[in-house]
């Protein structure tokens, strides 16, 4: 299409009741899973030396996150977060970031996407190259420099693990085991690729905390996570061209 008009889009946005009961289902299910794996932590405490270690009951971490992290780039991509910062972009009132070439790449792909998702075709690594993408930045402040930190717990942890969610390497690793998992013979993970998972599902969840009401909390008892985002350290040092 060659030019920008929200109306375009008005077929791609999720209901919002259907919306909110997902949401519901995301911080949930993501509570658990963080509960769940705290649980094993009493056992295996957190510590860099015991990041390798490996076995079975973290494969399936692997694959509950994995399933948190699709659902949550879907309705990150196709809620009412997006539709209001393109709504309010258009609107001559503000001070506009995007250009009009912005906001045509943004559309295109956004009707890529929603095309994919019908005939359920939509995959992690497609959103992922959204969520890389320096349009997206200009969208909602999320970095592959942004990092995040476990907390220090007495009973799970004597130290600090700091993490990049959206650190090529980092996405490249998860994506690895969890293909290895799902499709190959792998059987087996470590405690280190499950605390990859849950720092991107978490960064996902902060994001859609924050789009749906800017300064939204989003709680951890995992990870330290701050009221705008959930990154302590951002520098912007990086670039990726358009889609």
């Amino acid at each position: 299409m060659s030019a920008f008009k929200l109306e375009n889009l008005e077929h791609i946005w999720d209901d919002e009741k259907e919306s909110k009961k997902v949401s519901a289902y995301l911080y949930g299910a993501y509570t658990r899973l963080e509960k769940d794996f705290l649980a094993v932590l009493e056992y295996v405490p957190l510590r860099k030396q015991h990041l390798s270690v490996s076995s079975p009951r973290f494969a399936d971490f692997v694959l509950r996150t994995s399933s948190l992290i699709n659902k949550t780039f879907r309705i990150l991509t196709f809620g009412r977060g997006i539709f209001e910062k393109l709504e309010w972009e258009i609107n001559p009132a503000n001070s506009n970031s995007m250009s009009s070439e912005d906001l045509v790449s943004i559309q295109n792909f956004l009707l890529e996407m929603h095309k994919k998702k019908k005939k359920n075709q939509d995959s992690i690594s497609h959103y992922y190259k959204w969520f890389s993408n320096d349009l997206f930045y200009k969208l909602f402040p999320v970095s592959e420099d942004d990092f995040i930190k476990t907390i220090k717990k007495t009973e799970i942890s004597d130290s600090e693990i700091i993490i990049f969610p959206f650190k090529d390497e980092v996405w490249k690793n998860w994506v690895k085991n969890r293909r290895k998992i799902e499709h190959r013979d792998q059987t087996e993970a470590s405690i280190e690729c499950v605390l990859q998972g849950l720092a991107i599902t978490a960064k996902l969840l902060e994001t859609h905390a924050n789009c749906r009401n800017p300064g939204d909390w989003f709680a951890s008892s995992l990870f330290d996570v701050y009221s705008n985002l959930v990154f302590i350290y951002n520098s912007r040092k990086w670039s990726k061209g358009s889609f």
